[in-house]
């Protein structure tokens, strides 16, 4: 990939399976997301579409609050 340097090749080679399995399902999960979003904002449910990001929100919160703690163990 053109985009990417040396540097960014070197650190994506040294990340472990499992954060690049965890990666591919964080993409995946995002993508996901955006396509719901998309959907609902193709029928005009704006509303729906709002509420939707809201939860996504509020989930992607509770996950840092549960970060935050188990760093400070």
């Amino acid at each position: 990939d053109e985009l990417m340097s040396n540097g960014d090749n070197f650190a994506l080679n040294n990340i472990s399976e499992e954060c690049k399995t965890l990666l591919k399902l964080q993409r995946h999960d995002f993508l996901n997301h955006l396509q719901v979003i998309q959907g609902f904002l193709q029928l005009g449910k704006t509303d729906r579409a709002l509420r939707y990001m809201e939860d996504i929100i509020e989930d992607v919160r509770d996950i840092e609050k549960l970060l935050a703690k188990a760093k400070d163990l």
